[in-house]
């Protein structure tokens, strides 16, 4: 079986770059990703509230980090048995081949058991994608799902900025790959941060507490 790899390959090809801007076009356009919203929101909140009761929390490692992963993971329709394995093998040097193989494995069961595609499983969607010409083989699409995932630290650091108001430097995406996802991950993310933050300081609507202090955040 062919192993995936990166897209420099599709990257450096004219006809495969014309064909990832039709897929990312498509599947990145503002109207899909607000599609993301409740899913976003509703992951907000949950890690928000774990650190709500203590006052504190470390900002990335309780929030700007883990939103980004888990809702990558949902999007790409990554069971939550897997998750783990998935995450180490996107932040630890060395282990791109393990993480592409498990990435190449879930493309080919999407692909033979196509079953009921939820509206948020991108993955899916675009392994039942007979659309023509332009359709991603799936070696491509698994590398296209891997840049996906190891391209969470531009949300990371997106929120960061945010919530701290310090300057971001606008990082390079020259294929319209991850930004887009990345712009609608953190304004949501950030502005439900600032309301329980907001509703926390002032007491409204609900009960008065501590405002959170964020740890670490320079990390």
């Amino acid at each position: 079986m062919e192993r995936p790899n990166t897209l420099n390959a599709l990257l450096r090809d004219q006809t495969g770059h014309g064909r990832l801007h039709q897929v990312v076009s498509r599947e990145f356009g503002q109207e899909r990703l607000e599609v993301l919203r409740p899913s976003v929101g509703q992951l907000a909140n949950r890690l928000i509230s774990r650190f709500v009761a203590r006052g504190q929390a470390e900002l990335m490692e309780d929030f700007a980090v883990p939103l980004p992963l888990t809702i990558r993971m949902e999007l790409l329709g990554v069971p939550e048995s897997d998750r783990e394995n998935l995450r180490y093998w996107v932040d630890e040097p060395g282990q791109q081949d393990d993480g592409l193989g498990y990435l190449s494995d879930l493309v080919n069961h999407k692909t033979t058991h196509p079953g009921i595609i939820a509206t948020t499983d991108l993955l899916g969607r675009l392994c039942r994608d007979e659309g023509g010409p332009e359709r991603l083989s799936d070696v491509e699409l698994a590398s296209l799902a891997w840049l996906l995932l190891v391209d969470y630290p531009v949300t990371a650091g997106l929120i960061r900025a945010g919530v701290l108001g310090t300057d971001l430097v606008r990082p390079a995406d020259p294929v319209g790959l991850g930004l887009p996802l990345a712009l609608t991950e953190a304004r949501i993310a950030t502005g439900l941060l600032r309301e329980r933050c907001r509703e926390l300081t002032t007491g409204t609507p609900g009960p008065r507490s501590l405002p959170i202090t964020f740890l670490a955040a320079t990390a």
